[in-house]
C-alpha cells in the first residue's frame, strides 16, 4: 500500500501532537501582560517548577513551569530549552501565587522576582560543585545574660514569629547566629535579610568566620553571571546553607528552611517600590509560613504599625536593652547653630569643631565619618539674576550638577543635560551652584586633610568603588575619613571609628 504524501504528513502531525506534553508556564517578562500562565508544549514529561526557556513576541524568555495541563484548542507554541534538571521548591511556586494575590501585578513581573536573567546567557549553565573543603569555624562568643535569656525565649516556644526589639549595640546579630547554628544543626537552611545590598559583606564575613557550611549572598549588583552561579548553588545544594542578601533573596530556590530573620526591619528600603510592590517584612512572614520555619524581624526602632501587628497577631515581642559585658558607650554629642558664622571661620560648610575632631581622630589613627543626605556637588543650579532653575523637563524636579562629569541629573528618572553658562530666561551668565553635595564634601575636606585617605559611598559609586566591594578595607581602618548619604548610616559594624559628623 502506497501512502501519499499530505497523509503521511497528517499521520505524523497526529502522532506529534498525541504524545505532546503541554504545560502552564510563567514567563518571566515585563511584556508578559497577563493574569494567567500561558499554554506552551514540549516532547518529554517536565516536572512541575522546572526553568525553561520559551518564545514571546518573537524573543525568548525565561519561563517557570507551574503546573501540566491538557491540549488546548488552539495552536501552543513549544518550549525551547529546558534550563534546570532540578525544579524549583514547590514554595517558590505558592509564594509567588501568594504574591500575585496579595500584591497585584502583572505575570510576568512576578515571575521576574524568583528566575536570575543570567539563566538566558550565552553558555548554558552548569550545575555548580558543592564546597566540600570549607575552613574549621572559630567558636562564637558567650552569649550576654541577656541574649541568652532571648535565644531561650525563642527556642522554648512554641511560636514561630518573633519581634526581637534590642537597642543598638546590644547584640540582635550574635542571637540571629545562634539561631541560626541550632537550624542548621537541625538540617536546615537560614535565610538573613538586610535593607542594604551595602550591609551584606559584613554579615558574609561574620557567618563564613563561625559556620562550616556554605553563606552565600545573592543581590542585584551582582553581574548576571555571578547572579546566576549563586542562585544555581542554591537551587543544586544537597546540605544546608546560609543565605544573605537583601529583599530580592527572598525568592532564592532555597529548600527546607529553618530560619528567616529581617533585619533592621524598621528601614524603608524593606519597601520595593515599583512592581510588585511588596514589603520583604510580609513576604518573609509568608516564607517562613509556608517552610513552617521560624521568623525574626529585628530592630533597634521597630515601626509602631509592626508593633501593633505583632499585638494583634501575638506575635512574641522580646527586648533587649543591655550592652553585652556591661559596656559603656561615651557619647559627646556636640550640636552647631548654622546661623552663628563664628563655628564656620574656616569652611563655610564643616565647623570647627568638626574639622577640629576630625583632626584628633586622624592623629589617634581612627575614622571619622560625615553623612551628607545629598548626591553630587551641588543640588541647586540657580540663575542669581532673575532666579530660573534648572528643573527636570520629565519630574519638574530641580536638577543636580556632576562636576566629576559636568553634567546636570535628575536623580528620578536619570535625565541628563550639560550645564547651562548661559540664563534660559534672561541670558545672564551669572549662574550659580548651591547647596552641598557628597561630591563637593569630600572636595572640601581633601583640602583641610589632603594626606588622608577619603572614599565617598552613595549610589553614584561604580562596582569597584561601592561600600559591599571595599567594606574589608573600611572595617580594617584604612579608609581614614568616610563620606556617604543613607548608605553608610544602616548598621554598618565600624570598630575604628571615633567622629560621626551630620553635614
Amino acid at each position: 500500500m502506497v501512502i501519499s504524501t499530505p497523509c503521511l504528513q497528517k499521520m505524523l502531525q497526529t502522532l506529534y501532537t498525541t504524545y505532546m506534553h503541554y504545560y502552564e508556564v510563567l514567563v518571566s517578562s515585563p511584556q508578559f501582560h497577563g493574569t494567567e500562565a500561558l499554554t506552551y508544549h514540549y516532547a518529554e514529561k517536565l516536572p512541575i517548577g522546572t526553568v525553561v526557556s520559551v518564545p514571546l513576541r518573537h524573543k525568548t524568555h525565561l519561563g517557570l513551569v507551574v503546573a501540566a495541563g491538557k491540549k488546548p484548542s488552539y495552536a501552543t507554541k513549544p518550549i525551547g530549552v529546558v534550563l534546570t534538571s532540578q525544579p524549583v521548591p514547590s514554595t517558590i511556586l505558592s509564594l509567588l501565587d501568594w504574591l500575585h494575590d496579595f500584591y497585584p501585578a502583572p505575570l510576568g513581573l512576578i515571575a521576574q522576582q524568583a528566575l536570575p536573567s543570567g539563566l538566558l546567557l550565552s553558555k548554558p549553565p552548569k550545575i555548580p560543585e558543592e564546597n566540600h573543603n570549607l575552613p574549621q569555624p572559630a567558636p562564637l562568643p558567650t552569649l550576654s545574660p541577656e541574649q541568652q535569656q532571648a535565644f531561650d525565649s525563642i527556642e522554648k516556644s512554641e511560636q514561630q514569629r518573633f519581634l526581637l526589639h534590642g537597642n543598638t549595640g546590644t547584640g540582635k546579630t550574635r542571637v540571629y547566629m545562634e539561631l541560626a547554628k541550632a537550624t542548621i544543626a537541625a538540617g536546615k537552611s537560614v535565610m538573613i535579610i538586610t535593607p542594604e545590598i551595602g550591609l551584606t559583606p559584613q554579615l558574609l564575613a561574620s557567618f563564613t568566620a563561625h559556620f562550616a557550611v556554605e553563606v552565600i549572598v545573592l543581590h542585584s549588583h551582582q553581574t548576571p553571571a555571578e547572579r546566576r552561579e549563586q542562585w544555581l548553588r542554591i537551587l543544586y545544594s544537597t546540605r544546608p546553607q546560609i543565605i544573605v542578601g537583601p529583599r530580592s533573596a527572598l525568592f532564592a530556590p532555597v529548600k527546607d528552611l529553618g530560619l528567616v530573620v529581617v533585619d533592621e526591619a524598621h528601614d524603608g528600603a524593606l519597601k520595593q517600590d515599583k512592581a510588585p510592590r511588596y514589603h520583604a517584612l510580609r513576604v518573609a512572614a509568608k516564607l517562613a509560613q509556608l517552610h513552617n520555619a521560624r521568623f525574626i524581624s529585628g530592630s533597634a526602632t521597630p515601626r509602631i504599625s509592626e508593633y501593633w501587628l505583632a499585638e494583634q497577631t501575638n506575635t512574641a515581642i522580646l527586648r533587649m536593652t543591655e550592652l553585652p559585658n556591661n559596656k559603656k558607650i561615651e557619647r559627646d554629642v556636640i550640636r552647631i547653630n548654622l546661623k552663628d558664622k563664628d563655628h564656620f571661620s574656616q569652611s563655610s560648610h564643616l565647623s570647627t569643631e568638626l574639622l577640629q575632631a576630625i583632626e584628633t581622630a586622624l592623629q589617634n589613627k581612627q575614622q571619622s565619618l560625615v553623612f551628607l543626605n545629598r548626591r553630587g556637588t551641588a543640588r541647586l543650579v540657580l540663575c542669581q539674576n532673575c532666579g530660573w532653575q534648572a528643573l527636570c523637563p520629565i519630574c519638574d524636579l530641580p536638577l543636580t550638577y556632576h562636576g566629576d562629569h559636568h553634567e546636570m541629573r535628575c536623580h528620578t528618572c536619570g535625565y541628563h543635560a550639560e550645564p547651562h553658562t548661559m540664563c534660559p530666561e534672561c541670558s545672564s551668565n551669572d549662574i550659580v551652584f548651591r547647596s552641598l553635595g557628597t561630591k563637593s564634601l569630600v572636595a572640601e575636606l581633601q583640602k583641610f586633610f589632603p594626606n588622608a585617605q577619603i572614599k565617598r559611598y552613595d549610589t553614584d559609586n561604580t562596582k569597584e568603588e561601592r561600600i559591599e566591594s571595599q567594606y574589608s578595607a573600611v572595617a580594617a581602618g584604612d579608609v581614614d575619613i568616610i563620606v556617604g548619604t543613607q548608605l553608610i548610616a544602616k548598621g554598618l559594624d565600624l570598630p575604628h571609628l571615633a567622629v560621626v559628623g551630620v553635614v
